[in-house]
């Protein structure tokens, strides 16, 4: 009995170090690329360039990869963080690719085909949202944390890019993604409305590590007379966030009617 709940402690404790890789992973790799390029692009040697910019590339493929193992499985208990978590990968490299397809004046694909690539990453989050508060409040939270986390630390990734070139700031996104993963491990570890408070502590850290990185484009903002993205930025962060837990809740009356049934 005794070794029963031994083993049973362990793989709990595994699942919970599975469930909270995602924002680690992404931390890391954007944190290495501050570090291999760590100055303007044309100042630094290509080989660093191509480096920094695959550390970063590497583990976002891993998170895609990882939501896409995921699914293949049924959702196992660890994997909710990893498909949101490869939602925002995907929509944030497609959103990437299509920007550097504009600056040239060309679409990403044709103007009819990405605006279908975009309602079809916006209904895949949504059923994936769906599914997760169907099975409960908590599980569909991870998917928002996974969400919200990419977002969050792609946030930080931009203070690398011109004109601004702040990789001090980029370096927040080591100490952010490790911040994250610690909470998403209690939150795995943890029941009931503690995980709410998980919640907020994860969102104000978030948003904290947003507003230090917006920093590094108010300047050259206000030079342009351009307004600052950043509240868009953190409404869509937040709402992301909530929406998982706030889905669950409200699935509650389905999920015991289909109990009792």
């Amino acid at each position: 009995m005794i070794q029963t709940s031994s083993v049973q402690s362990a793989t709990a404790r595994r699942s919970s170090l599975l469930t909270a890789l995602p924002p680690l992973l992404l931390g890391l790799g954007t944190l290495l690329k501050a570090l291999i390029i760590g100055a303007p692009w044309y100042t630094v040697p290509s080989w660093r360039l191509v480096a920094g910019i695959a550390a970063e590339a590497l583990a976002a493929a891993a998170l895609a990869i990882g939501g896409l193992l995921v699914l293949l499985r049924r959702l196992p208990d660890w994997g909710y963080t990893w498909l949101g978590a490869a939602l925002a990968v995907v929509a944030m490299g497609i959103k990437v690719l299509a920007e550097e397809r504009a600056e040239i004046g060309l679409p990403l694909i044709s103007p009819a085909a990405d605006a279908v690539i975009g309602g079809l990453l916006l209904l895949a989050g949504l059923a994936a949202l769906v599914v997760a508060a169907l099975r409960g409040w908590s599980q569909a939270g991870l998917v928002s944390i996974g969400l919200s986390s990419v977002l969050a630390l792609s946030l930080c990734s931009t203070a690398g890019n011109a004109p601004f070139h702040r990789y001090d700031l980029v370096l927040l996104a080591g100490p952010l993604g490790l911040t994250l993963a610690g909470l998403v491990y209690l939150y795995a570890r943890r029941l009931g409305p503690v995980r709410l408070v998980i919640i907020a502590v994860i969102g104000l850290a978030e948003v904290g590590a947003a507003w230090l990185a917006s920093q590094a484009w108010q300047d050259w903002l206000l030079s342009q007379g351009r307004p600052s993205p950043l509240l868009p930025f953190l409404v869509l962060m937040t709402g992301s966030l909530l929406a998982g837990p706030a889905l669950g809740l409200l699935a509650q009356p389905l999920r015991r009617a289909v109990r009792r049934g």
